[in-house]
């Protein structure tokens, strides 16, 4: 088994297709992530602490036609916020 991870990544109200993956250690924490997550959308981000983001956890949709349609954690039924480990 390996050692690391990849999630696919979406900023709240994007569109799906617009997914970037982001490689993780399994040993990772949510902290981890965020750092991770502002590093490879910096242009997006721009000064934004890592620290202040709020991450979620949703089931993306991976059909052609959805995949268009705008991510809101909100709209999910199935979202659930990640927090961070100490």
């Amino acid at each position: 088994m390996s050692n690391s991870l990849a999630l696919s990544c979406v900023i709240n109200g994007e569109a799906a297709s617009n997914a970037f993956k982001v490689k993780l250690d399994r040993n990772s924490d949510v902290g981890d992530l965020k750092d991770k997550v502002v590093a490879k959308a910096w242009k997006v981000f721009g000064d934004i602490d890592a620290k202040n983001l709020a991450t979620w956890q949703v089931m993306i949709p991976t059909d052609e036609d959805a995949s268009k349609e705008r991510i809101i954690a909100a709209g999910h039924d199935t979202k659930r916020r990640l927090k961070a480990t100490v």
